[in-house]
């Protein structure tokens, strides 16, 4: 099984980027040991990504091979570091109202804050 793997393996070319990891099949991956140590190699750095036929994934730098732990998916918002965001505050409407008073007629103008609502009532 093990020269099956080794022979039906896919080869890909990739370049570790400033965080540390390799993008391969729009996942990012760090190199790791045996041990489970994370590698971090200078950005720009070349390398070999080798998918074994049974789906394991391999990372050669330097003709070394190093397992390649897939990296968490991040967030926008860390739900240990980042303060809740509060709500947004529900604006107050306002009402305005103003009398008019032309000669002997009087008039009621109501306008509304938030809207172009305007309503004229004529009182004599």
């Amino acid at each position: 099984m093990e020269k099956i793997n080794r022979t039906l393996a896919v080869l890909s070319t990739r370049t570790i980027d400033s965080g540390h990891c390799i993008r391969f099949q729009s996942k990012f991956y760090f190199p790791v040991t045996e041990n489970g140590d994370r590698r971090f190699f200078a950005g720009k750095t070349k390398c070999m990504v080798i998918e074994t036929f049974d789906g394991q994934l391999l990372a050669n730098v330097d003709d070394k091979l190093y397992l390649m732990e897939e990296v968490a998916e991040h967030e926008l918002v860390s739900k240990e570091f980042d303060a809740p965001k509060e709500a947004p505050k529900k604006e107050k409407k306002s009402i305005f109202l103003q009398w008019i008073i032309l000669g002997e007629k009087t008039a009621l103008r109501i306008m509304l804050q938030n809207k172009s609502t305007v309503v004229a009532m004529s009182l004599s």
